[in-house]
Order: C-alpha cells, then structure tokens, then sequence
C-alpha cells in the first residue's frame, strides 16, 4: 500500500479502521514497518511527516534507521502505548509535541 498522497493524520484517519496498515508501507522517501506486536522501524531518508501516527495505540515501540533526518510536527502525538524509541544519529530536528501525550514514554 502506498500513502504517498494525502499522509497527513493518517492513523487517525485509518487506524480505527484498522485499514491494514499493518506491513511495510511507503509514506514518500520515508517507509515504515509495523509488526503485529506493536513494533514500528522507521527507514529511508528525509522526514517523517507531521501527524503521520497520531493517535495509533497499536505501536508499542519505534527504531528510528538511519538516514531518518527529521520527525514532524505531532508525528506521534498521543500514540499512549509507545514505550521505548530508538533514535539514529542522522537526526537533525524533532518537530513540536512529536512524541506529546505519549504516556508510556
């Protein structure tokens, strides 16, 4: 499944849906993985687009690859069940409130 067009609040939109967004999926540059027990791994290059996962409750873990150069705005704003995030060192920016209301951090 490709979501290179219209990504903005894709969770919100599509997760309660539970729209099979369990996979490998591509978001532009950015691709990302989640796996039934909640891990997301995060590859590619550029940056995650904001409010791309906002509200998911099914992502329990994030990896951020390398080449990952930016988090958007509110990326993953109140994903509540994320417990860990690994970030890489090609970070350069995390956008306002990315990781806000996630209550398991």
């Amino acid at each position: 499944m490709d979501w290179s067009g219209d990504y903005n609040n894709f969770c919100a939109k599509d997760c309660v849906y539970k729209t099979d967004y369990f996979g490998t999926h591509s978001l532009g540059s950015v691709s990302y993985t989640l796996l039934d027990n909640g891990e997301m791994t995060v590859s590619g290059s550029g940056t995650i687009p904001n409010d791309v996962f906002k509200g998911c409750d099914d992502i329990t873990s994030v990896i951020i690859g390398e080449g990952i150069t930016g988090i958007g705005d509110n990326a993953f704003q109140g994903c509540s069940k994320i417990t860990s995030v690994s970030l890489p060192g090609s970070l350069l920016s995390i956008g306002n409130n990315a990781f806000e209301k996630c209550s398991a951090l």
